[in-house]
């Protein structure tokens, strides 16, 4: 297995702390442009071959070194989980082609960091019991039972209703509690939930100096539910939710070969790929009428993936404050690492 470098983050300093040397040995810095990216050797790893429990260490370790740097007073943008490269000067090249993205996501979160708050009912119990009871309930069920035979579906009929009773439940508490929240906060997101048992689960992004007032809020609502939701609050956290990287290293050969689709070659500019996209489109769009036997929704995904990556890359062009690549949005490098937020 190849040696590579696995790369946690980015952090707005030359360099780590001593402090941190100490308590992190194998974790050292990359720095390029004022900015290091926090990395550690280790053989890369194919996360789709991991098994759930190997996954989950792997992602507790990333996020503990990265919450470890921010307890340290430094300021952190995440890289997604699984992202390795094959050289320092790799990792360093990151940074360069995704400064300008870099620089506005430090300048956007220099006081602000993530709390996620998590929504539960206190008693389950309690709650299905009191949809149970309801009318509507309780008519389907005399129903039900009033049938001389009942059947699997009847059963069915009245799981579905008390499901859906409790879903609109939770969607009207939710969608009250995330709107109480989100205006404590420059951002807010929702997560999915695990089960019927939770009625939110929601990052927010919150200014230092508005922590107390957050906190204040959601003690608020805690009385306001006359305790019948459990509210817990994680964080601080890095920025997760709202600002970990994704990098995917866009190499000459593959870029070749998606302008081949378009027919186009290494002398084509971001408009002509656009105006060739437009063109080939037309053609191969599975809404257009073809002969029977032609398969455009298949040459139209092809087509569409081509023009998609070639928008990457010549995104990461403009974005990027790298000497390495050449004018006029042509490169003059091996390599652009394409650098976006991760949705």
């Amino acid at each position: 297995m190849n040696q590579s470098i696995y790369i946690y983050g980015i952090v707005n300093e030359p360099a780590l702390a001593a402090s941190l040397a100490e308590t992190d040995p194998d974790i050292y810095a990359v720095a390029s442009m004022g900015c290091s990216a926090i990395v550690e050797n280790r053989p890369a790893i194919d996360l789709g071959e991991l098994d759930r429990e190997s996954l989950a260490r792997m992602l507790l370790q990333h996020q503990q070194t990265l919450e470890r740097l921010m307890e340290r007073g430094m300021q952190i943008i995440p890289l997604k989980l699984g992202t390795f490269v094959s050289s320092a000067a790799d990792a360093a090249c990151i940074i360069e082609d995704g400064y300008n993205l870099i620089e506005r996501i430090f300048r956007e979160t220099e006081d602000a960091h993530e709390l996620e708050v998590v929504v539960k009912w206190s008693s389950f119990a309690d709650l299905l019991q009191g949809v149970v009871s309801e009318g509507d309930v309780q008519e389907l069920k005399r129903e039900v039972e009033a049938r001389q035979s009942s059947s699997t579906e009847d059963a069915i009929a009245v799981g579905r209703l008390i499901k859906e009773k409790i879903d609109r439940r939770n969607a009207a508490l939710s969608a009250s509690v995330l709107r109480q929240l989100g205006e404590r906060a420059s951002q807010s997101k929702r997560h999915e939930t695990m089960d019927d048992e939770m009625v939110l689960n929601a990052a927010f992004l919150v200014n230092r100096g508005d922590v107390d007032a957050f906190v204040a809020t959601v003690e608020a609502l805690d009385s306001q539910y006359l305790n019948a939701l459990h509210f817990r609050i994680v964080g601080p956290l890095p920025c997760y939710s709202f600002y970990t990287l994704e990098v995917t290293a866009l190499f000459e050969e593959f870029i070749a070969e998606k302008r081949a689709v378009l027919g186009l070659d290494a002398r084509s500019c971001e408009a002509d790929v656009k105006k060739a996209y437009h063109a080939k489109a037309k053609v191969a769009h599975p809404d257009v009428h073809v002969p029977a036997g032609a398969n455009n929704g298949a040459d139209f995904t092809v087509l569409n993936e081509a023009y998609m990556t070639l928008h990457d890359y010549y995104s990461a062009l403009r974005n990027s404050a790298s000497s390495r690549h050449g004018h006029e949005g042509q490169d003059s490098s091996n390599v652009v690492f394409s650098v976006k937020i991760l949705n």
